[in-house]
């Protein structure tokens, strides 16, 4: 056989002994933040060659242990030369599929030949954090403000109400986001109620430890109040009833006599069908007010000769029930009335005695009522 058929093997053969190897030896550094969402822009500090142009990043959930994990792509903006042999790679990520957790960072060197790098466990991916919501009461189309963190960018996050009586949800509109740590929002048209305040983006999703209220729309009135007791168990301890007409409970008035002996106000409230037991409440209260004549802020004492309480609550399984009606312990304030409207607050203390079946203090706390009056 001749010689020359030898000559071209032999020269690629010598020509890859004689060359650099393909594949990059690349170490990581850091990652600042070390936990982020979608938006948030990464300093990857890799040491090493990256090769010739944008290397490729992406991340997978350290608990996926398939074959193939899911990506997470990292978008790569620019790259610093930091010198001997150090750069910082400025990235991000749009979505995840594998939603919350600790990731693995990935790595290859952009050029032929090259292999992937894993840096293990060396990035957190995080869901909306919800700290707080403002103000707790609101009406359709008000604002209310969400602080936070991991909100997540560019795209908003969505928020949705979602109704504490049927469950359904509504989508309000997100107007600002400052720094991915708060959200100005508008709410929907929301019915008379209490909402749970959920904010998601591409990552996950989160409630708001606290439910809102909504007073329907601008002008109805309402009263609201908080129930708890030292070793009763409640089925509802956010207690609220709308001036909303519906035919049927829940009901919300004020109503005045047209004399100094009024006004009073009245709220009605049933609870059964979504819950294990029924429930029902009525609450009124009389006191001695001119509504836009007396002077405001005006606080009553309850347990006075001018004032009177009527609570009833009955509710089974677990089987409990409170009523009175008389001066108890407390004070309601009026804040603020003109002849048509009174606003006002209140907190009482029911310390029933010989009741059957036996129950324990019932602590009515963070009361407010916002109400049209109406001539009796």
């Amino acid at each position: 056989m001749p010689a020359r058929r030898f000559l071209a093997p032999l020269a690629v053969l010598i020509a890859l002994l004689a060359s650099p190897e393909l594949s990059a030896d690349v170490t990581f550094d850091s990652v600042l933040p070390d936990e982020g969402t979608v938006g948030t822009l990464l300093d990857v500090r890799l040491e090493g060659d990256l090769g010739k142009g944008k290397p490729k990043l992406w991340l997978t959930h350290s608990m996926d242990e398939s074959a193939k994990p899911k990506k997470t792509k990292l978008k790569v903006t620019t790259i610093t030369d930091l010198g001997n042999g150090e750069s910082s790679v400025s990235a991000f990520f749009k979505k995840t599929k594998t939603g919350p957790g600790l990731y693995h960072l990935h790595v290859k060197p952009k050029g032929s030949g090259q292999v992937e790098q894993i840096f293990e466990a060396v990035f957190t991916v995080v869901a909306p954090m919800i700290d707080d919501v403002t103000p707790e009461t609101a009406a359709s189309k008000e604002l209310i403000t969400i602080t936070g963190g991991f909100f997540g960018g560019p795209k908003k996050p969505v928020v949705r109400l979602i109704s504490e009586a049927t469950g359904k949800q509504k989508k309000a509109k997100v107007k600002e986001v400052t720094g991915g740590t708060e959200l100005v929002v508008k709410l929907p048209k929301l019915k008379p109620g209490t909402y749970q305040v959920q904010v998601s983006n591409k990552v996950g999703s989160s409630l708001a430890a606290h439910p809102i209220t909504s007073t329907g729309n601008p002008g109805d009135g309402f009263i609201r109040a908080t129930f708890a007791s030292d070793a009763n168990q409640l089925l509802v301890t956010n207690f609220f009833s709308s001036s909303s007409p519906s035919g049927s409970p829940p009901f919300a008035g004020a109503f005045s006599s047209g004399s100094t002996g009024g006004p009073g106000i009245a709220a009605t409230q049933l609870v059964g069908a979504r819950l294990i037991g029924f429930q029902g409440i009525t609450l009124g209260i009389a006191f001695e007010f001119e509504p836009g004549v007396t002077p405001t802020p005006h606080v009553i004492d309850m347990e006075g000769d001018s004032a009177v309480f009527v609570v009833s609550l009955g509710q089974s399984k677990p089987l409990a029930s409170w009523d009175e009606a008389d001066g108890v312990p407390g004070r309601l304030t009026i804040t603020s009335s003109t002849a048509t409207r009174i606003q006002g607050t209140f907190e009482f203390d029911l310390a029933i005695e010989d009741s059957e079946p036996p129950v324990f203090d019932l602590h009515i706390t963070n009361g407010e009522f916002d109400l049209p009056v109406q001539s009796s």
